[in-house]
């Protein structure tokens, strides 16, 4: 069976030169990296759940919630990421399939 191939370029345009990625499947369709664009901004590994946040260039963000060998899940906004990570614990998480 063939494997998928990544692709990697950049946006045109981007004064930053942010990076692209997507991968072509072996069906000939296109899946691209919804969480490129993201950096880690924030990780709290002090307790179970362990925490990780994540921004864009515009303010974007998403939070990781992972609880070692049980779980992953997420939650994301558009807007006020100090305020989302500050109630981190208070959050509704979901699947990746929901949230994105």
């Amino acid at each position: 069976m063939a494997e998928p191939i990544r692709i990697v370029g950049h946006k045109k345009g981007s004064v930053d030169n942010e990076q692209l990625q997507a991968q072509v499947e072996t069906d000939g369709s296109l899946r691209t990296d919804l969480l490129a664009r993201y950096r880690c901004a924030d990780i709290d590994t002090s307790g179970t759940p362990q925490y990780f946040g994540f921004t864009d260039a515009d303010g974007a963000w998403y939070i990781m919630q992972y609880t070692p060998a049980s779980s992953v899940r997420y939650v994301k906004g558009s807007s006020a990421y100090t305020v989302a990570w500050g109630l981190r614990a208070s959050q509704s998480y979901d699947y990746y399939y929901n949230v994105f």
